[in-house]
């Protein structure tokens, strides 16, 4: 990471086709120094366990995003047809009956369902006992 940032240029994030961040984000991001410029474009700090800076998240002028080589990231939440893909292969309506017969439980904060991939480590944990 490089470049320090002013406020002006992060609230772009804030923009909607952007991020879509809330201002007070974007401050908080400049303040505790979690976003930069990375090869031209904003960059966030990627972390290991430990809370060390072991690469970035950067944006491409495309607007696709990357990690810095070596950095290992893998998805916290997934969407369901992507936790159908992670229970091995069942179908998205399979996951939905585990849903609704309480067995998975998703978030449903947001305008999709999101189901954190620590719930599907504890079903299939749990189903093996």
């Amino acid at each position: 990471m490089s470049e320090q940032l002013e406020f002006r240029q992060v609230a772009k994030l804030s923009r909607k086709e952007w991020r879509g961040y809330r201002k007070e984000t974007c401050r908080l991001l400049l303040k505790e120094k979690k976003i930069r410029i990375y090869d031209d474009c904003f960059a966030f700090p990627a972390e290991d366990c430990s809370g060390c800076v072991i690469g970035a998240h950067y944006q491409l002028s495309d607007g696709s995003w990357r990690y810095t080589r070596g950095v290992k990231a893998a998805a916290l939440t997934l969407k369901i047809k992507d936790a159908a893909r992670y229970l091995r292969g069942l179908s998205t309506n399979s996951v939905g009956r585990l849903i609704k017969r309480g067995l998975i439980r998703p978030n449903r904060a947001l305008r999709h369902v999101l189901i954190p991939v620590a719930e599907l480590d504890r079903f299939l944990r749990e189903g093996q006992q």
